[in-house]
């Protein structure tokens, strides 16, 4: 099965990240746009403090006529001066709580992204997983996520601006509505430079998307091939052909921040000509020095919120194009299964037989017709050339893949997709690539209690190494496992399989790291503590073969 056909980017793919984000997030959402207009109208407030200052400050203006009745009481200029102090203050305690609740969602959001996208890779199947492969799954998680998480953080900014720019706009009104209408024209000059912004963000937002997922092809590939390259004095070759692909997504991004450069410095000379505007047109009205003095304060303090606005618009709709991509990669993205999804009886079995296996050409599978039969307590080598379909076999076994033809049967019956999860809770597996990706030896075990795991590490021969580790179960791993050996990798992923106490063990050339002796000794080790357990392993030694019951040989398909 390969993956569902990309459904087409929506022209606008920021009302679908938003509608998510809506989904997600409910009424946390109108929490924080609840704070952030607290904060811009907090803001006001304080802005409107500073005309009865400046009027007070100023010697022989008339006082407002809103504090003429305090004259006599107490210190108008101490007691304005407190107001406005005040006021900021508690706008600043308001901004705090507005930042804690959106970075808050922000962080939330991206780790639903993430689990989302994971529980829809394992709903999906494997076929599908295969088919989305390891650079997409890289680009989806370090790329896409986190540029639509952005998108959710410039989505919030701008709101926030916005309701700035409001309150900014209210405060200019009552100071003067020549004023006002002057800035909202100024604003308005604006909207067809956002327009051309707009969509020229989204043709880049939507290209770095694509030079993304090439990105990370090449550093696959990157580091497959360097090895190689140093081996035969090929690095100036292989680096200039990394470097053309890094090429292009750098002139992307450079074209981007350039756009955004230009809006910055149109905005700069726009509002020191407001600047000039202002006092030009207040010295025609004959404005007191307070107001006018205010109108310049509230008129540098609008340029911040109307550039971020703009700025926030354009970065939603250039970033939105990876939400975009997630959905066109995965199609609708699904919740995970709730929690004790996965418990239940494991099925208990005597006899499983394969009766003429046989599954087409797929993303990485094939295999011609193949019968086998295993009882409990015994183990199966499953031998052939490269590419004949070993795995295939495995995974079919394990329900991963479905057969084109022929049957898997438990103790005589068909194996159906009502029995598939017993049977699943009643296997484990172990694939040929299989890296821990915890950071802990404690945490690739699962979290399981010190007693069992010392239990495991000692039957697959990790014991003494994890003990003589100054740090015992919490041994750190680094990253996928560096911090051990090839072999030692794959005891410890075996190590973690034995704590499901399976039924089934399928070893993908599991100990193929492992040398000819330990490996035997492993085996070994395993029958013995674990006698009722059967196991398919796959393997290209004949020593290996040699360590289990029998061998069944795929041929490859015709």
């Amino acid at each position: 099965m390969r993956p569902v056909a990309a459904p087409p980017v929506h022209a606008q793919p920021y009302r679908r990240l938003f509608a998510d984000v809506s989904a997600k997030l409910g009424s946390r959402l109108a929490v924080a746009a609840l704070l952030m207009a607290v904060g811009a109208l907090l803001e006001g407030i304080g802005l409107l403090t500073l005309l009865p200052l400046l009027a007070l400050a100023a010697p022989g203006r008339a006082v407002p006529p809103w504090l003429g009745g305090l004259a006599g009481r107490v210190d108008l200029f101490l007691a304005v001066l407190a107001l406005f102090v005040a006021t900021m203050v508690l706008r600043a305690l308001v901004l705090l709580a507005r930042d804690r609740a959106t970075a808050t969602l922000e962080a939330d959001y991206d780790v639903s992204l993430r689990i989302r996208a994971a529980a829809t890779l394992a709903e999906r199947g494997w076929p599908f997983a295969a088919g989305v492969g390891q650079a997409g799954m890289q680009t989806l998680l370090a790329n896409d996520v986190p540029r639509s998480t952005l998108a959710l953080h410039q989505g919030l900014s701008a709101v926030t601006a916005a309701l700035m720019l409001l309150v900014q706009l209210a405060v200019a009104a009552s100071l003067s509505l020549p004023m006002a209408g002057g800035a909202l024209v100024l604003l308005a000059l604006g909207l067809p430079s956002l327009i051309v912004l707009s969509r020229r963000g989204q043709q880049a937002g939507e290209e770095i998307v694509e030079r993304q997922e090439e990105s990370a092809q090449a550093a696959y590939g990157f580091h497959a091939g360097l090895k190689a390259a140093l081996a035969q004095e090929r690095v100036g070759d292989f680096l200039r052909a990394y470097h053309g692909v890094l090429d292009r997504l750098r002139a992307l991004y450079v074209g981007y921040a350039s756009d955004m450069a230009r809006s910055r410095a149109r905005h700069a000379v726009a509002a020191a000509a407001a600047a000039a505007a202002v006092i030009g047109v207040g010295h025609l009205l004959d404005l007191e020095l307070a107001p006018l003095v205010a109108l310049l304060i509230l008129f540098a303090r609008m340029s911040g919120p109307a550039q971020g606005i703009q700025q926030s618009l354009v970065g939603i709709v250039a970033l939105s194009a990876s939400f975009a991509a997630i959905e066109a990669r995965l199609g609708p993205l699904s919740d995970p299964p709730r929690d004790g999804a996965d418990d239940g009886e494991a099925l208990d079995w005597q006899l499983l037989e394969g009766r003429a296996l046989a599954l087409g050409r797929g993303p990485g599978s094939g295999l011609a017709p193949a019968t086998m039969t295993l009882k409990r307590g015994e183990w199966l080598a499953v031998t052939g050339a490269s590419g004949a379909g070993k795995t295939t076999l495995l995974d079919i076994v394990a329900g991963l893949l479905s057969p084109d033809s022929g049957e898997l049967l438990v103790d005589g019956a068909p194996l159906t997709s009502a029995h598939a999860k017993a049977w699943r809770r009643s296997l484990a597996y172990v694939g040929q690539q299989e890296s821990p990706f915890e950071r802990t030896v404690h945490e690739a075990l699962g979290g399981a209690s010190e007693e069992r795991s010392w239990e495991v590490l000692r039957l697959v021969g990790l014991e003494a190494l994890v003990r003589r580790s100054p740090e015992g179960l919490a041994m750190p791993l680094a990253d996928r496992g560096a911090r051990l050996s090839g072999g030692e990798r794959q005891r410890l992923l075996i190590a973690r399989a034995l704590l499901r106490d399976p039924h089934l063990l399928l070893l993908d050339e599991a100990t193929a790291a492992i040398d000819v002796g330990g490996e035997r000794a492993l085996i070994e080790a395993l029958r013995a503590a674990r006698p009722t357990m059967a196991a398919l392993l796959v393997a290209h030694r004949s020593e290996s073969g040699a360590l289990c019951d029998r061998s069944l040989l795929i041929e490859p398909p015709q």
